[in-house]
């Protein structure tokens, strides 16, 4: 057998069997969305965890809760609140996962609220935003 076939079976079997080590399989990290909320009146936070029994509801059915951003250690999570029923904008907030559930999200100052594709910087917990001056805050 010429061994460009035999290659070929070997990645087809791959394929449809998977491998056999799973030695260097990575856990799944925690997936954040906004989903209805458990009085399926407003939008809330919610976290996915694939080790969990089913989603934990990270804010309450108060105020419509979407866009969750995630620092890249976890820890904060900034999101638009507002109400979807009263169409008043939305704005910036930020809850820190580590005192939950006894705090409440902060809101972030107004300039916020005027910049673009708010991020989380990769290396600590700073905010990074597009500005409406064309520069990067």
């Amino acid at each position: 057998m010429p061994p460009r076939k035999i290659v070929f079976l070997i990645l087809l079997s791959l394929v449809f069997f998977g491998t056999a080590d799973t030695a260097f399989a990575q856990p799944l990290d925690p997936l954040f969305v906004a989903a209805l909320g458990q009085t399926k009146k407003t939008w809330s936070i919610v976290m996915l965890d694939p080790a969990a029994d089913g989603p934990e509801y990270i804010t309450d059915d108060q105020y419509d809760e979407v866009s969750p951003v995630v620092s890249a250690d976890g820890r904060y999570i900034v999101f638009l609140r507002g109400s979807f029923s009263t169409n008043d904008p939305l704005k910036y907030y930020v809850l820190d996962r580590s005192c939950l559930p006894k705090c409440q999200p902060q809101a972030l100052p107004d300039a916020v609220n005027q910049m673009a594709d708010l991020r989380w910087s990769p290396v600590g917990a700073q905010l990074v935003a597009w500005g409406m001056d064309n520069a990067i805050w």
